[in-house]
């Protein structure tokens, strides 16, 4: 993650806070994250301190791994920190990174949500008397609530945990655990949610974040959850594309899916056929099935029943934590019943996988240092060009006002990186607004104006407000191109790097 934390650029949210020195997380129901933030900023106004809530998410974020790699019994080293690696920085977790101020309360939600669902899982063995269980389901409920206030999305790491330690304790015929933790920590979950209600209540006011924390009406509940499905579906296909790490998830499914199946086969031959039981078939013939609608309700988690969700990159963590326990199922799987070619087999395909999300990440953050670069280079040579044009222009005023044409196309440093990892663009396009809002306050405190949207209408046409000049360019350059138009305005023209 060096490459990532060399770049060291403010996402658009966090350009704000740096700004203004406020979280405003209260707003979106997160008070926990405000109040942590303080903590670790010394008080307020919050300042940039990166990166530190970076370097320590990554701390965080491999924390919880570990618990992961405990609650799936996964001992071996090797396999535990290739599962690990895969967790922490695969790449719907990469813009979790990429947020300077969000990214330390984002790990420690993930770390709450692992830690509620261990509890649960600890809390079902016989060894603990009532009064023990209780404390523990108290303890997962209070963790729970921890989580939604320090991010709602966090919450889908809790549920894919639960559903596949359910799924363990099942094909290890406990059967009576299995029901015990499925049955317990869809409980807890509801009960969370009602305690949370009045503390989201109390802190959103803002139109906005009400709009998008509203539930689906009772009546529209079926056709609204199946679209809401098939749209965070289309994200993780359009954030993944068709290259070859997709492909790497899907042959990581196969296999997991494959290893489950002859596992459950070869369990059900070692036992007489008078103790299989009906539970033991109908797992074995529905699991494919269930594991695909775990596949896609695990994105979101509880987005999934929102009235209008946020599907996003950041709220994936339910898919990170699903490909993490998918190796660490597979490695658990595997390792109990092999000869040590499958165990480096096994070893090397991790390897891989982990190799590509290095990839990936090292390529987010020189990209986006790349683009951080172009863009100072831009904005001072614009800068300049302007200061030797506005002279020499008949100006009815001391400044012009400004256009700008194609502002967030210009920034992209590296089309094939794009191309190869279609999730980066989604990632970077946010600091593509940070660095328009830098690029713009630059020029306003020069003394320049931008036009108004309405005074825009009339100089920009087509569907895509494109801009047709009416006189020639007063200035030509790779990067752009200047107009001067109706005796007032300035139209820079960025060049798009597609075209």
């Amino acid at each position: 993650m060096s490459s990532l934390l060399l770049a060291n650029i403010l996402y658009s949210d966090d350009l704000t806070r740096v700004t203004t020195g406020e979280t405003f997380w209260n707003d979106n129901g997160r008070p926990l994250s405000s109040l942590i933030s303080l903590v670790l900023q010394l008080g307020k106004p919050l300042t940039d301190i990166s990166p530190l809530p970076q370097v320590l998410a990554f701390a965080i974020y491999s924390l919880s791994a570990v618990y992961l790699g405990k609650l799936f019994k996964v001992h071996d080293l090797l396999l535990l920190t290739l599962s690990g690696v895969i967790f922490v920085i695969n790449p719907f977790n990469l813009q979790n990174f990429a947020f300077v101020f969000d990214s330390f309360t984002m790990a420690v939600a993930i770390l709450t949500s692992t830690l509620a669902a261990l509890s649960i899982s600890v809390s079902v063995n016989d060894q603990f008397n009532r009064k023990e269980k209780i404390i523990n389901f108290s303890l997962s409920l209070l963790l729970l609530v921890c989580s939604l206030c320090l991010y709602q999305a966090s919450t889908s790491v809790y549920l894919v945990t639960c559903f596949f330690d359910a799924l363990v304790k099942l094909l290890r015929r406990q059967n009576k655990k299995s029901f015990n933790v499925f049955i317990t920590s869809i409980i807890i979950l509801l009960f969370s949610f009602i305690a949370y209600s009045p503390i989201k209540n109390f802190y959103i006011t803002n139109e906005y974040n009400l709009h998008h924390s509203q539930l689906i009406s009772f009546s529209d509940f079926p056709q609204k959850v199946i679209k809401n499905v098939l749209s965070s579906w289309d994200n993780i296909q359009q954030s993944l594309g068709n290259g070859t790490l997709i492909n790497l998830f899907y042959i990581l499914f196969v296999t997991t899916i494959l290893t489950i199946i002859i596992n459950t086969v070869i369990s059900q031959k070692n036992k007489n056929s008078n103790s299989k039981s009906l539970l033991q078939y109908l797992l074995f013939l529905t699991f494919p099935v269930f594991y695909i609608l775990l596949l896609i309700i695990g994105v979101s988690g509880v987005m999934l029943v929102l009235e209008n969700p946020i599907f996003a990159p950041r709220t994936m963590m339910g898919f990170s934590t699903l490909v993490a326990i998918c190796c660490l199922f597979l490695s658990n799987k595997v390792l109990q019943r092999t000869q040590k070619y499958l165990k480096y087999c096994l070893i090397s395909f991790l390897f891989i996988l982990s190799l590509a999300f290095s990839n990936v990440s090292f390529t987010l953050g020189n990209v986006l240092y790349s683009q951080n670069v172009q863009d100072e280079i831009i904005v001072t040579i614009l800068i300049s060009d302007l200061g030797e044009i506005v002279p020499k222009l008949p100006i009815s005023q001391q400044h012009p006002t400004l256009a700008i044409v194609n502002a967030l196309n210009y920034t992209y440093g590296n089309i094939q990186a794009y191309k190869k990892y279609p999730i980066l663009n989604r990632i970077t396009w946010y600091y593509l607004n940070s660095n328009q809002i830098q690029f713009y306050t630059k020029l306003e405190t020069l003394g320049f104006k931008f036009a108004s949207p309405d005074y825009q209408k009339d100089i920009f046409t087509g569907v895509d407000n494109q801009f047709i000049p009416k006189t020639e360019a007063v200035l030509i350059r790779p990067l752009y191109r200047i107009y001067f138009e109706n005796n007032n305005l300035l139209v820079v023209v960025l060049q798009n790097p597609n075209s």
